[in-house]
């Protein structure tokens, strides 16, 4: 249960799939991310979902469904559903290290407050930073922002209204 725009998600599904394949019995249904989706799968009694749970109203459908639920998403850690994750703190850490072997003096992360993954990488990133007597400045994302019509995302004007604000040179990590 997950979009496959994100090509990280798309190898949880090529993983899967390789693990799968001994298992003939085994069979995949693709469902969009939504508790109505979620509602009509009752239909096709599958044992149990892989899921990038991103909402609450998401987590509540597929737990309706009283089948057994991974989630693959780091956005939401108080659900009460084992996560596969990957150690977002770690990430950050290593984020750091690259630019710290590089030179870097000035950092900068860009992320949302409210997302696990998100948060842990921040975390792991300022910890590696200050331990080299440095800092780091933020620019929390809003979670949700608006569309154009064709589909693109809006430019974030307070985002980069922020880059243009710091000095440079600084290496910046985007959460994703």
């Amino acid at each position: 249960v997950f979009s496959h725009y994100l090509a990280f998600y798309r190898d949880i599904l090529r993983g899967s799939k390789t693990f799968a394949v001994e298992r003939p019995h085994w069979m995949f249904t693709p469902l969009a991310p939504e508790a109505r989706a979620i509602e009509l799968a009752r239909a096709l009694r599958c044992d149990g979902y892989l899921a990038h749970i991103f909402t609450q109203p998401l987590a509540t459908a597929l737990l309706a469904l009283r089948k057994p639920v991974v989630n693959v998403a780091g956005v939401l850690s108080e659900l009460p559903i084992p996560r596969v994750a990957v150690d977002h703190v770690e990430v950050g850490r290593l984020a750091a290290r690259h630019l710290l072997e590089r030179g870097v003096h000035r950092f900068g992360f860009v992320g949302y407050p409210r997302h696990d993954f998100s948060v842990q990488r921040e975390q792991g990133f300022r910890e590696v930073v200050a331990e080299a007597g440095l800092d780091v400045t933020s620019f929390h994302e809003r979670t949700h922002r608006a569309q154009e019509p064709t589909g693109l995302w809006r430019w974030n004007q307070p985002l980069v209204d922020w880059l243009h604000s710091l000095s440079k040179p600084i290496g910046i990590l985007a959460s994703n």
